[in-house]
């Protein structure tokens, strides 16, 4: 490598050789510009080009002129040949064809079948066929070509026989007739040979109809064209003719350069005496001149490394001048790069340069810049080395760019690896040079394994490669494929290429697999849809906005008495006339509003026998993306028999509404007799009761000494259930009068109603400890008093019930569930079986024994009456010596009245 060729650096990056490298030349070349040697040598040299070029140019012009001259003749027998065949073909149609006798090689022409006067034969017995003038001169080419002359065709892009058909280049000139073009000529290979080929149009004339008038053709038309092939091989000039005229150039030109050559050197010889003089200042001026004029900082050393120059642009740019003059050059660098210099001033007085010297400079403010130092030998005119020029170049800028580059890089090295779809760089030999984190997490790390291993598990090359195709094409291509665990990726493969130039291709794939499956999904769902549609037996319609059939059902088919093809197309207010309903669908369209029909009459107008029919029908509007109708969709139900049952109902209703008022007669009567037993039960039997518990009071008082133990035993048995008789009559009463209570619902605070009912039971417990846990309950909509009942009877029982537990705990409280609100009353009293929990709210039902716990039995059920009517439930819970819980629920909706 010479000092002044060019270098490209290991990292790619091509730099302008700085200028001190092609000093010695520049210096040695302007130096010569002044000395008279130099000069002559250059004007010889342009001397000897000039007549070259002159030479060459009269050589080029005249096998120019040649080919021209033979391409012109080439054309003209192309063109002359073609005239010919028009001539032949005008002499054949003016005639009407020609009769020719029939051989195997001219049989007659099928196209002709419909001239009645196609075959004849002559009074001898010969037969004649016509010729048409395609014909004709279809057989004068072939004869042509045989004898090898300029070979004509005759071709259409709509020929009747195929050996007609036009070749591509015949087929590119008929294209261009059909866009004006009147002549289509030009040299091109036929059978490997060149030739001049040349093409004209030909127009339909009467002649023509015969045969071409059922293409559609007319008078005028172009019909296709003739061409004609001319071989330049005989025409073009022979070899011996431009051997013979390249030689006489060539000889011509060597006694012009022999006569140059001999000038030159003889004024060459006078002059150099007197220029050797000058050379040497005239060099010396020069070099410093153009080192002053560089744009880059140099400066220039002695063979030991010390400064002996600067220029300019070192003092603008680092700001060293004059004072660094006797210097070593190590000092203008940072110490940590002060060992480059030296071996590069060693490598440089050994091949004669240095080159790409990379290190910090320390300016005279002491600021580290980065430079690019390149370097070469001062030299005099025997060779010796007199000195070394260093050229320094800031390369700031380019260092700012490279990291730019870099950072660049790296950010599109991070978006590729935070992609969410595969990216990979494939080369030819199938081996992949990059992969992002989504094909190595998915597909697997690709190391050096082939892509077919690493995407297919083969273990070789796919057939048909489609990425190689795309390195083949330069086309970008698309693909799906599936991986090995069964992912579906769309691929889109692309042409690309590396740093170097060498071909690559980068293919980026997304995981559709998702989408595949919802696309099978979307599939199932308008297969099930569809059959859906064709096999619901409601009738469907589907119509546009004109109200025209776009599909039907067979369910509303068959309820119309038609087939399915009956209806797409027609009009529905066609088919069936309806004033009011086409009205009600205008409407629909026009408000975009769904419309619901219930029990609508129609009589159909092809089937009156029918009669009147009734449907429920509905008018759904189904908007497109602008929220404009698209379609509609009519769904019917024949409500006809539906119809009729209600119309039966209503007349059983008027019946049982008739039986009602009489049996409600009835029962007013029963309820005054109910009366009236209460009144009874109420006077008559508290009478004898009364009587028997005063008398035996009396007894107990006034004769207690004439009774002994067990007579005054049996007289307080007799009291006790004489009172208990009495208690049951008052529940019974009060229960019997329940049901005819109206309930007067109004707005109750149940905390409220609650702590009462606790304090007016904590008044009568005594010195019994009771543990009262009262939670916040809702307030609600019920009958003040009753519900008041409802609190003494299950809180009274809660406090009977633990009277046996030394720590009695009564819990109230109140959970929400759906719409109501469920209120209870737990304690840790002697609870109940939960196989008898039905008999608890029975009338005069009890669970335990009368000894053990009084009452009458009709508590629960008066609470359960109480809540029923309030249109709640009751229900209890409980364990045998483990307590009860029971519960009851009211609506939050406002309570019904009595009797709803």
């Amino acid at each position: 490598m010479t000092p002044t060729e060019d270098v490209r650096p290991a990292n790619g990056l091509r730099r302008n050789p700085p200028q001190v490298l092609v000093l010695g030349v520049v210096m040695h070349n302007d130096t010569g510009k002044k000395a008279p040697s130099i000069p002559l040598k250059h004007y010889g040299w342009i001397l000897i080009g000039v007549w070259t070029l002159v030479a060459a140019a009269s050589l080029g012009w005249n096998l120019l002129q040649d080919r021209e001259e033979s391409l012109r003749v080439a054309r003209q027998i192309a063109l002359t040949n073609y005239e010919r065949d028009v001539l032949y073909r005008r002499w054949a149609a003016a005639h009407g064809g020609v009769y020719v006798p029939v051989t195997p090689n001219t049989p007659p022409t099928p196209y002709l079948d419909r001239v009645p006067e196609r075959d004849v034969a002559t009074p001898t017995g010969r037969r004649l066929t016509l010729l048409n003038p395609a014909y004709m001169t279809r057989q004068i080419y072939e004869l042509a070509q045989e004898a090898g002359l300029p070979r004509g065709h005759l071709t259409s892009l709509k020929p009747l026989r195929p050996q007609n058909a036009p070749d591509p280049w015949e087929k590119k000139a008929l294209e261009a007739f059909e866009h004006g073009k009147a002549e289509v000529s030009e040299v091109v290979s036929v059978n490997g040979q060149p030739s001049m080929r040349l093409m004209r149009p030909f127009r339909i004339d009467f002649s023509c109809l015969s045969c071409h008038e059922e293409q559609g053709y007319k008078v005028g038309d172009i019909r296709g064209g003739i061409s004609v092939s001319v071989p330049l091989a005989p025409i073009m000039p022979k070899a011996s003719h431009t051997l013979s005229l390249t030689l006489g150039h060539l000889v011509l030109w060597m006694l012009g350069v022999v006569g140059i050559v001999l000038a030159g050197r003889r004024i060459s010889a006078s002059a150099e005496e007197a220029m050797k003089a000058q050379e040497a200042a005239a060099a010396a001026t020069m070099a410093v001149s153009t080192v002053d004029g560089m744009l880059d900082g140099v400066i220039i050393t002695d063979l030991r490394g010390r400064i002996t120059h600067t220029n300019k642009a070192l003092t603008e740019y680092f700001g060293w001048g004059r004072e660094v003059v006797g210097e070593l050059a190590t000092k203008l660098v940072v110490d940590r790069d002060a060992v480059m210099i030296l071996p590069g001033l060693t490598a440089c007085l050994k091949q004669g340069y240095a080159r790409d010297l990379e290190c910090d400079l320390l300016t005279k403010d002491r600021r580290e810049v980065p430079v690019l130092i390149n370097a070469s030998v001062i030299t005099d005119p025997q060779g010796r080395p007199l000195g070394v020029i260093w050229a320094i170049r800031d390369i700031t800028a380019l260092r700012q760019a490279e990291m730019a580059l870099e950072t660049e890089r790296r950010r599109l090295l991070s978006l590729l690896e935070e992609l969410p779809a595969y990216v990979y760089l494939k080369a030819p030999d199938y081996s992949i040079k990059f992969a992002n984190r989504f094909f190595r997490e998915r597909i697997g790390d690709p190391g050096d394994r082939p892509c077919y291993e690493v995407l297919h598990g083969f273990t070789a090359p796919c057939k048909d490669c489609q990425s190689m195709q795309v390195s083949a094409s330069h086309e970008p291509q698309e693909r799906e494929w599936v991986t090995l665990e069964g992912r579906t990726y769309r691929a889109y493969v692309y042409p690309f290429a590396d740093s170097d130039g060498s071909p690559l291709v980068l293919e980026l794939g997304i995981d559709i697999t998702e989408r595949k499956r919802a696309e099978e999904v979307l599939k199932e769902k308008t297969r099930t849809l569809e059959a859906f549609f064709a096999h619901a037996i409601t009738p469907l319609v589907f119509l546009d906005k004109e109200f025209n059939f776009i599909r039907v059902n067979d369910a509303y088919a068959k309820s119309c008495q038609r087939d399915v093809s009956e209806f797409p197309g027609r009009n529905h207010f066609e088919l069936y006339p309806h004033e009011e309903n086409q009205a009600l669908f205008t409407q629909v369209v026009e408000t975009k509003i769904p419309y619901q029909a219930v029990a609508r009459p129609f009589v159909y107008p092809d089937h009156p026998e029918w009669g009147v029919t009734y449907w429920d029908w509905t008018l759904v509007p189904i908007l497109d993306d602008a929220g404009e109708v698209d379609f509609l969709v009519f769904a019917l139900q024949d409500v006809t028999d539906r119809k009729q049952a209600e119309e039966e109902i209503r007349q059983l209703n008027a019946e049982l509404e008739l039986r009602v008022m009489r049996r409600t007669v009835q029962l007013e009567a029963a309820n005054q007799e109910l009366e009236s037993f209460s009144y009874s039960v109420s006077h008559d039997l508290r009478a004898p009761l009364r009587a028997i518990d005063g008398f035996s009071r009396i007894l107990l008082k006034d004769h207690a000494d004439r009774l002994d133990a067990e007579g005054q035993r049996l007289l307080d048995i007799i009291r006790a259930n004489t009172q208990n008789m009495g208690q049951l009559i008052d529940d019974l009463l009060a229960f019997s009068r329940l049901g005819r209570r109206e309930v007067k619902v109004a707005e109750l605070d149940m905390e409220a109603l609650a702590r009462n009912v606790v304090v007016e039971l904590q008044n009568t417990l005594g010195d019994r400890r009771v543990e009262w846990d009262l939670k916040p309950l809702p307030a609600t909509r019920a009958d003040r008093a009753l519900m008041h009942q409802v609190w003494v009877n299950l809180l009274g029982n809660a406090v009977k019930f633990t009277r046996l537990k030394e720590a009695a705990v009564i819990e109230v409280g109140c959970r929400p569930a759906g719409d109501e609100d469920i209120y209870y009353v737990k304690d840790n009293g002697v609870g109940f079986d939960m196989q008898f929990a039905h008999k608890l709210f029975g009338v005069f039902q009890r669970l335990h024994r009368f000894e053990e716990f009084e009452g009458t039995g009709v508590g629960l059920a008066l609470v359960q009456r109480i809540v029923q009517r309030h249109g709640g439930r009751v229900w209890g819970e409980g364990q045998v010596n483990g307590g009860a819980c029971f519960y009851f629920s009211l609506p939050r909706r406002p309570a019904h009245r009595a009797g709803s």
